[in-house]
């Protein structure tokens, strides 16, 4: 909290649903600005995690670290600043998306989103960028693999209509 308060903006923690959890998200008072601090899962997915160099609670998301390990540099365009950030790879986003569909389950209504949001991605990158989600398919490790191949058939569904390469890119 005393991290994103240097930006000058008023952040609070929001609580979470379960009262005895610590708060892994931050909103500026007044705005629809969210924070969610994250950290690569090491063992069970979506747990609270103590953060100590800041002081803080993270939620564990898994296959984070993949989705980490190829970024690169943007900018975040808002009616008063320009912010510099750090983005996934886009093909590593999208397989990212998949997995965690899947972990999810499907019922679960951040689920649809996520497939939905992966199936996006993929026609983006199928119309002339198609080797990042090669390049991320090839990087997959085997459980990654496994949890994202339920999302990826979810997807090519979503897809094949108006989509047709982006459907044989994630087949």
């Amino acid at each position: 909290l005393k991290l994103l308060g240097e930006t000058g903006l008023p952040f609070h923690e929001v609580p979470q649903l379960k009262r005895n959890e610590p708060p892994t998200s931050f909103k500026v008072r007044g705005k629809k600005l969210k924070v969610d601090l994250l950290v690569p899962a090491k063992g069970e997915p979506f747990k609270t995690v103590a953060v100590r160099e800041l002081g803080a609670h993270a939620t564990g998301l898994p296959h984070l670290k993949f989705l980490l390990e190829q970024t690169t540099q943007s900018v975040l365009l808002g009616r008063e600043r320009i912010v510099p950030v750090t983005v996934p790879h886009g093909g590593r986003f999208c397989v990212h998306k998949l997995a965690v569909y899947t972990l999810r389950g499907g019922n679960n209504p951040k689920s649809k989103k996520d497939v939905a949001q992966a199936a996006l991605l993929a026609a983006a990158i199928s119309q002339d960028q198609e080797f990042m989600l090669h390049d991320a398919i090839n990087a997959m490790d085997k459980a990654l693999r496994s949890k994202a191949k339920a999302g990826a058939r979810r997807a090519i569904g979503l897809l094949e209509g108006d989509y047709p390469e982006a459907a044989d890119l994630l087949a």
